[in-house]
């Protein structure tokens, strides 16, 4: 697979979820795919996990549950590609719109975080996101 590929492969992955496209999204990963956030306490609401780790199945109903609260818009900041380590990086920005109330923390405003793709072959394998704290939109 080539390098733009991988980069055409995440921006697909990404415009799927962020359009509600749940299997549309899991076309792009691989069968022993996973999902791995690390949240900064401030942007959680009461009960939820500052750290998940989700395999394919889990990752897909994460992906529901979110739906059922928030729409969202992603912007690509910058997107970069390490072909040597097999892994593309990517600098969002997200902007959620709540649509339900809780369980889910409460959205407000832009928030910014970095996506770390990693492939097997010609599909995600991994994908680590990580909110840095100033990233935390005001509630």
């Amino acid at each position: 697979m080539s390098s733009s590929s991988k980069v055409l492969t995440v921006r697909g992955f990404l415009d799927r979820t962020e359009n509600n496209d749940v299997d549309g999204a899991h076309q792009y990963v691989t069968d022993d795919f996973v999902y791995e956030e690390s949240k900064p306490l401030a942007f959680l609401g009461e009960g939820h996990e500052d750290e998940a780790v989700l395999d394919r199945v889990g990752y897909k109903a994460h992906l529901e549950k979110i739906y059922s609260h928030i729409t969202y818009k992603v912007a690509i900041d910058n997107i970069t590609e390490n072909p040597q380590a097999g892994k593309v990086i990517v600098h969002i920005k997200y902007q959620p719109t709540v649509i339900a109330s809780p369980p889910m923390p409460p959205y407000a405003g832009e928030a910014s975080f970095i996506g770390e793709y990693m492939f097997v072959g010609d599909k995600i394998s991994k994908v680590k996101v990580m909110w840095p704290q100033s990233s935390v939109p005001p509630v």
